[in-house]
């Protein structure tokens, strides 16, 4: 759980200065629907 959490934190963080969906996904070596229920559970999507 504490894995999820950072990696979410990595994800809010990357797409608050501006990184794109796609980009944060190629970054983090992850789908793009990780890091939209990433931020979807966030509030932010």
């Amino acid at each position: 759980m504490e894995l999820v959490l950072k990696l979410a934190g990595q994800i809010i963080q990357l797409f608050n200065e501006g990184v794109s969906v796609q980009a944060i996904a190629e970054i983090l070596h992850t789908s793009i629907d990780v890091v939209k229920i990433a931020l979807s559970l966030a509030g932010i999507l």
